[in-house]
């Protein structure tokens, strides 16, 4: 009886592995379903949302974080929603409105 493996069994072992762990890992990600929750600092109150359809897709983009009487705009990065897609919260900072800006934090709705 021969027990010796082929490397080439091993490498395909190896790649079926790899691929199954990136696609749970990426699967595990409740930002692909659920979305992401934004939280912005500051007195007062701001809001916006990051759809899990914008997290799949995976491109940055330019938000709106509304306000009573104003709003800001963040800006989030091709990587920042890889982040995302992993599971990953990110910040960042609003623009400069009446003087004054907000640390901006995405994480994944849970």
């Amino acid at each position: 009886m021969d027990y010796r493996i082929k490397v080439s069994t091993i490498f395909a072992s190896c790649l079926a592995l790899a691929l199954t762990a990136a696609a749970c890992s990426k699967a595990a990600s409740p930002c692909l379903t659920k979305g992401a929750e934004v939280t912005i600092t500051g007195q007062h109150d701001h809001k916006a949302a990051i759809t899990a359809e914008h997290v799949k897709r995976g491109v940055g983009g330019t938000y709106v974080a509304k306000g009573e009487d104003h709003d800001h705009l963040f800006m989030l990065k091709d990587a920042d929603m890889a982040s995302l897609q992993k599971g990953q919260p990110i910040s960042t900072v609003t623009s400069s409105v009446n003087a004054h800006v907000h640390e901006v934090v995405v994480a994944c709705k849970d």
